[in-house]
């Protein structure tokens, strides 16, 4: 007996049944021969687990599926140059650790001979506090260098907060004289020019005068009408130039009324201003002395200080207790690096060859892989199979979609995951599934029928997306004997038929369920049950 189907009629045992409804259920002793000879129904049986499915094995069902898949076959070197890429990646971090591994060692020798040079100069600082805080005749210049200081800082601080209103008062002052000394300037230059006019004026009268007696004899001459203009336009002229004046000096008035309002302020804040300068420079210069005299009786008295004078300045010498502090933890940075790097204590300038070793070692290694890209050598095969493998992921993408449509009906949703074996060897279609939109579990957490109605679900998803088959074939003899469970199957069968009518995406596709040694005992509406005795 041989079972075939086409999208109108079945044939069973060389009888043609039609197709009369979307949805048929062929129950009876069959075998997996009787059901034709598509690889995919084999290779599908031999998915025993479905936590981890090889993308290689995936990828063989593709291939059998129809030859227009064979070329996302190139998505398994996908995962060779990955791993060849990680091996680059390793090589990278070991060559960046290589490099940060140097760096430490210089940075901590140039740490070690600065630690070094600072302990050589708190000891020769620690050696001239004790001499100064001990001596006697130090000790009562010492407290003289303490009042001088404190009154410095006192009269700076009182100095800091009169400074602002004190140059804002003069700036304000040095504006105004500014101002009279412009209008007086203009005052007098207009001034002049006033009195011009009018010796102008004058000379016009005097040519213009009647004649005397002595010269009436002489014939009269009538002065001319242009120079009584050029007359009245001058003293307009004087006129204006008085009214400017005028002006000038009442505004002369205001700026001295406003200098003299401030000059008592100005004053008072100026006398302050200046004797706290020169308190402050007399002390300064009074300390700067009482130094001098300390260093030079220290050179005198302590010959055996003379070196060390030479790079301290005796002024700025500390405290015993605090140099003390300072070299103990300056001590114990060095003992940390010491124990840390052996070789810095013996011989810092075998260090300095170590370094220099390194840096030439870790340039030739850079240099190397400037000139061997793995790259550039296997472009186009690495394009090709990233190309292969995006094209395998939006498959999946459809299939877990259509998976997740029919899941939901039992509260199901599954997460189609490439993973990476532990060893990093082979890659796995892996799903992770949450429950009730909550619980992360993985495929072996699920329950049995669970288990059977994703099993059944993805077969389904899988020969709908991938396949052109207007009549879609599932049988239990498909599945692994894992998942060919009878309770279970039927079950499933009643959850997903309603949701497979109602999709209209899949309205014009037929179902044909063949069920083999598998008791139905409670039947299963809106489908067509055929039964086939032996």
């Amino acid at each position: 007996m041989k079972i075939s189907t086409n999208f109108e009629d079945i044939v069973i045992e060389g009888k043609t049944i039609s197709l009369k409804e979307r949805f048929t259920l062929i129950l009876g002793d069959i075998s997996l021969e009787q059901l034709g000879n598509e690889k995919i129904n084999t290779l599908f049986r031999s998915f025993n687990d479905f936590h981890a499915i090889k993308l290689s094995q995936f990828l063989d069902v593709l291939q059998h599926i129809n030859k227009d898949y064979s070329p996302l076959m190139h998505a398994n070197a996908f995962l060779e140059h990955l791993i060849s890429f990680k091996t680059i990646y390793n090589s990278d971090l070991q060559l960046l650790n290589y490099h940060i591994t140097t760096l430490e060692s210089f940075t901590s020798m140039l740490r070690y001979l600065s630690l070094k040079q600072k302990k050589e100069r708190l000891s020769d600082e620690l050696h001239i506090s004790e001499v100064k805080y001990k001596s006697g005749k130090l000790s009562a210049n010492r407290d003289l260098l303490a009042k001088l200081n404190r009154t410095i800082e006192q009269n700076e601080k009182e100095l800091n907060t009169i400074k602002e209103p004190y140059y804002n008062l003069k700036n304000q002052r040095n504006q105004i004289i500014e101002m009279i000394n412009q209008f007086q300037d203009t005052i007098n230059k207009l001034n002049q020019e006033k009195k011009e006019k009018f010796s102008e004026i004058n000379k016009h009268l005097r040519d213009n005068e009647p004649p005397s007696p002595k010269d009436k004899e002489e014939p009269l001459t009538v002065p001319e009408i242009s120079d009584n203009i050029k007359v009245k336009n001058l003293r307009k002229e004087a006129k204006d130039l008085h009214t400017q004046i005028k002006e000038y000096s009442s505004k002369l008035k205001k700026k001295k009324e406003k200098l003299e309002k401030i000059e008592p302020q100005f004053q008072t804040y100026n006398k302050k201003f200046t004797s706290l300068t020169d308190q402050i420079d007399s002390a300064k210069e009074k300390r700067i002395e009482i130094e001098k005299n300390m260093e030079q009786f220290m050179h005198e008295k302590y010959h055996d200080l003379s070196t060390e004078f030479d790079t301290i300045h005796f002024n700025t010498v500390k405290a015993p207790e605090t140099l003390k502090n300072e070299l103990s933890n300056v001590e114990n940075q060095l003992k940390t690096l010491k124990n840390s790097y052996n070789t810095l204590e013996k011989d810092p300038n075998k260090m300095i060859s170590l370094i220099e070793k390194r840096i030439a070692e870790l340039s030739a290694k850079v240099s190397d892989k400037k000139n061997n890209s793995y790259l550039s050598e296997n472009r186009e095969e690495i394009l090709l199979s990233i190309e292969q493998f995006q094209k395998v992921e939006l498959l999946l993408n459809n299939i877990e979609h259509l998976t997740n449509s029919l899941l939901s009906e039992i509260n199901l949703k599954a997460s189609l995951n490439i993973a990476l074996s532990a060893e990093e060897r082979v890659l796995w279609l892996s799903p992770i599934f949450k429950r009730n939109d909550r619980e992360h579990i993985i495929f072996h957490e699920l329950t049995t029928p669970e288990k059977v109605y994703y099993a059944m679900v993805f077969f389904l998803a899988f020969k709908i997306i991938l396949t052109n088959n207007k009549v879609i074939k599932f049988s239990n003899l498909f599945l692994h004997q894992n998942f060919n469970k009878r309770g279970s199957i039927f079950r499933t069968l009643r959850k997903i038929i309603p949701i497979l009518k109602n999709k209209k995406k899949l309205a014009s596709a037929q179902f044909v369920f063949i069920i083999s040694n598998l008791e139905m005992k409670k039947p299963i509406k809106n489908i067509n049950i055929i039964q086939i005795s032996k």
